[in-house]
């Protein structure tokens, strides 16, 4: 048995007997033994939802924990219960002999997605329905990574179907509990949804309703349609830019010293269809944030959320370049130099309308050409493939940078792309160091086998996909060294991958880098993604933030 921290030893005294609490807990810090522990003191069976790259790790932590196997069920794949009557059977007879922990994988609920206009449990996996059957309500629901439960856009009053179903099992449950360690990863609609599972009606007000009370939002209409949005970093830049001197001294009670000041401030908000204290607190804020009256969500998450960060627990001066990695750029060869302006020039050349899609497409493409590709789009088929060009920058700088590291000492390698992965792996090889790679196309087993090189150090190099593996992935942990050599759209996932080397107290300094080609999207890729992180960093503040911005 293992001694917890003090944090730890906290948690489970306040939160058990609650009937829903929430662990927002910055990675590496121990929040599955808490949940356990905390479990342990319910006579009620356990259903635990967690992503399915960590529902062993789960089982092998509950057995860790005492916990006798008989009373464990791992549940991953849908088609067995599609397919095997069997499996069922046996499933039944485990419920009904005392099975106590069934572990559930988050993706099952997306593969049971089914077109429903009533919301049963029929909707539900048929080993949920089955744990209903017996138990009913007598249930307690373990929600892993919970962030998973969010709509696509923060304006959207429609959650995705997997995060529908999981809502609705908790609601059919007495007691629930969610951990994250990005509880607010984006935008204050990512906690709404989590407390939505924990308590059905836990705001007393609908997503839409607490989207505008939280947000600076813009109103459009599209063919007398009206659609509300958040309002984009471009218009928050050019209000920044417009009001480059912060105006002090807004009040309603004081007003302002300052005619021209004000009628300024004035025009602005007229402009962008805001309120005058919006505007005010998208300069003040500085950078991309717009959100506002955040002090109600903390004070009202407060008595069921405990909240630890990393800093509270160790010291983390030696993380300091995980946080904030060490750019590195590198100059564009002439051949890419020469694709990556010709695809532009092609693009915004047209008199074509560069919509969402198509946008993200160009990206797509000029990120290939950054990682030292030509991708080439069947016009029958419309696959993409890759041929390799003749000089790869960013490529030659990973290796040069690797070689550089102390043999003895492992390395993470983040990546987003899985041509990026091959093209890293085949030169791996050729520079005969050792690597086991991570991608969401490898089987469980697969993935198990590439931890347990890393944890004996049979391998030097893990590279990663950072979708795969941003979240559960514990082998990393003696690993130093960091690098981002492609990134996604995601801030809670690349701040959850960069956690995966600061799990518990660091024993040595721990680096990372950032490898970029000069002149590309790439930079302000990562700035973009720095605004996440900034949002999770700003979210950590203690209570004097939000206590002297009531009422903003």
């Amino acid at each position: 048995m293992k001694v917890p921290y003090e944090w730890q030893r906290k948690a489970i005294q306040e939160r058990t007997g609650q009937e829903f609490f929430m662990l927002n807990c910055s990675c590496g810090l121990g929040k599955t033994f808490v949940f356990i522990s905390i479990a342990k003191q319910y006579a009620e069976p356990k259903i635990i939802i967690a992503p399915k790259n960590i529902t062993y790790q789960w089982k092998a932590e509950l057995i860790a924990e005492g916990i006798p196997e008989e009373q464990i069920w791992l549940h991953e794949q849908t088609e067995q219960t599609r397919r095997k009557e069997k499996y069922l059977e046996d499933f039944v007879r485990w419920a009904r002999n005392g099975g106590q922990y069934l572990i559930i994988a988050t993706q099952v609920f997306s593969l049971n997605v089914r077109a429903h206009k009533n919301k049963t449990v029929d909707l539900l996996p048929q080993v949920v329905q089955l744990m209903l059957g017996l138990h009913g309500r007598d249930l307690f629901v373990i929600l892993d990574e919970s962030s998973w439960i969010k709509a696509n856009t923060p304006a959207k009053t429609q959650l995705s179907s997997r995060s529908q179903m999981i809502k609705l099992l908790g609601s059919l449950v007495k007691y629930r509990a969610a951990g994250t360690g990005t509880m607010m990863s984006k935008n204050p609609m990512n906690v709404y949804d989590q407390f939505e599972f924990l308590k059905p009606n836990f705001w007393s007000i609908n997503r839409n309703d607490f989207f505008l009370n939280h947000c600076i939002t813009k109103t459009n209409y599209f063919y007398g349609k009206k659609n509300v949005s958040l309002i984009s970093k471009k218009e928050v830049e050019e209000i920044q830019r417009t009001l480059r001197n912060p105006i002090r001294g807004l009040s309603k009670y004081t007003g302002y010293d300052d005619g021209e000041d004000l009628n300024k401030l004035i025009r602005v908000a007229q402009k962008y269809n805001l309120k005058i204290d919006e505007v005010q607190l998208l300069v003040d804020m500085k950078g991309y944030f717009p959100f506002k009256n955040l002090y109600q969500i903390y004070e009202k998450i407060e008595p069921y959320t405990t909240t630890v960060r990393r800093e509270d627990v160790f010291d983390i001066s030696f993380d300091k370049f995980v946080y904030e990695p060490i750019q590195i750029p590198v100059q564009m060869s002439a051949e890419q130099r020469k694709l990556y302006k010709s695809l532009v020039d092609q693009t915004f050349g047209s008199e074509m309308y560069l919509d969402k899609v198509k946008a993200s497409e160009l990206r797509y493409r000029l990120q290939d050409i950054c990682l030292g590709f030509l991708p080439v789009k069947s016009l029958e088929s419309e696959e993409v493939t890759f041929t390799p060009l003749k000089e790869n920058p960013k490529l030659d700088m990973l290796v040069e940078k690797i070689k550089e590291i102390d043999e003895e000492e492992q390395i993470v390698v983040w990546v987003a792309r899985k041509n990026a992965v091959q093209s890293i792996a085949d030169r791996l090889t050729e520079e005969e160091i050792s690597f086991v790679i991570y991608t969401g196309d490898q089987t469980a087993e697969e993935k198990r086998e590439a931890e347990r090189e890393m944890e004996t150090k049979e391998a030097r190099v893990f590279i990663g996909n950072i979708n795969a593996g941003s979240f559960g992935l514990n082998a990393l942990k003696d690993c130093n060294y960091l690098f981002w050599y492609c990134l996604n759209d995601s801030p809670e996932r690349i701040h959850q991958a960069a956690h995966r080397i600061l799990r518990g107290q660091s024993k040595n300094p721990k680096f990372g880098y950032f490898i970029y080609v000069q002149d590309s999207f790439e930079l302000n890729q990562f700035l973009a993604n720095q605004h996440g992180e900034e949002f999770i960093k700003f979210r950590n503040e203690k209570e004097d933030f939000f206590n002297e911005n009531r009422g903003r």
